[in-house]
């Protein structure tokens, strides 16, 4: 029992950092991409999306709004970075 326990530790603390990189990496992208329309550069178009091709896969991906990409960013984050964050505001 206490190995399964530790073995869906473990899935879960990889499946929580796998979400957690791909969180930042999206805020990351939101960020350089409102920066760069700051200084006045063209934004590129996204991809086209073709809602009847047969190829799996080329769905584009979901779009989150800011404020739930910032809050689901802070449950995922580690928490050494936690401890981080509260002794830098403090």
């Amino acid at each position: 029992m206490r190995r399964t326990r530790r073995v869906i530790q473990r899935i879960t603390a990889r499946l929580r950092e796998k979400n957690f990189n791909t969180i930042e990496r999206a805020r990351n992208v939101r960020k350089r991409r409102r920066h760069k329309t700051c200084n006045g550069l063209p934004s590129l178009a996204p991809p086209l999306y073709i809602p009847n091709c047969d190829n799996s896969g080329s769905s584009p991906p979901p779009t989150y709004e800011d404020a739930l990409l910032d809050q689901y960013y802070q449950e995922c984050m580690p928490i050494n970075q936690h401890r981080n964050i509260k002794k830098q505001l403090q």
